[in-house]
């Protein structure tokens, strides 16, 4: 069983050789690294056009990946094939993300807007070419719609990059379902408590709970949550 550098690694290769010319954009984990501090993460997650769905995934079995007929219960997003080479996957989603729990859904074309070309710098390695990643405004949506401790720990990393606010609490109200309004009405709560706070300092060797600094970032990163969620 591949570990988490070996992952990483192969995350790297995969990266420099995916079909860009195909469109679409990285999110998920390793996005995160582009804006702020990286993490590890256990897979690739890409959102691709839909007309180009055949094109890429024959270009990934080319690459040595097969295709996983059925996705996993526990996914968070669906309308996705996950590709496999060893221990090591790729989700790929195409046309829209689709959150499972709630059906909250964000078009492909909006979460692949103005995308940005950006050289890859990872706990283990980079890039060693530019690669798509989706912007800050997309990446908030897809977060906070997940809203997993990890999605909001991402967030804290990333929090420090400019955002156009209205741009993302208009995307989460166009896909706004009775059970997307209950999951980010919980958000604020869930911040207020230590365990994401936690979790986010420790995922990325930040330093202590009790520390100045950390207690102001997370302070300006709770009220920057709520600024953004839609009302």
């Amino acid at each position: 069983m591949q570990g988490q550098a070996e992952r990483e690694a192969a995350a790297i290769a995969l990266l420099d050789r995916f079909p860009w010319s195909n469109g679409g954009c990285l999110i998920g984990g390793y996005a995160i690294a582009a804006y702020g501090k990286p993490r590890f993460s256990q897979d690739l997650d890409l959102v691709v056009p839909e007309a180009e769905r055949a094109p890429v995934v024959k270009a990934l079995e080319n690459l040595g990946f097969r295709l996983r007929p059925e996705r996993r219960a526990k996914t968070t997003f669906t309308q996705a094939a996950t590709l496999l080479k060893g221990d090591f996957s790729i989700d790929l989603m195409f046309g829209l993300v689709r959150d499972r729990e709630t059906g909250a859904t964000l078009p492909e074309a909006w979460v692949s807007a103005r995308s940005r070309l950006v050289r890859l710098d990872l706990l283990t390695g980079a890039t060693k070419g530019k690669v798509q990643v989706a912007r800050p405004e997309a990446l908030w949506a897809l977060k906070l719609i997940a809203a997993r401790d990890q999605d909001l720990s991402d967030l804290f990393a990333i929090s420090g990059e400019p955002i156009e606010i209205p741009e993302i609490q208009r995307a989460l109200s166009e896909s706004m379902t009775p059970g997307l309004r209950r999951k980010l009405d919980l958000i604020p709560t869930r911040l207020e408590g230590s365990k994401i706070y936690s979790d986010a300092l420790s995922s990325r060797s930040m330093g202590r709970q009790d520390s100045p600094r950390n207690i102001q970032s997370w302070t300006r990163f709770v009220k920057l949550v709520d600024s953004v969620l839609p009302s």
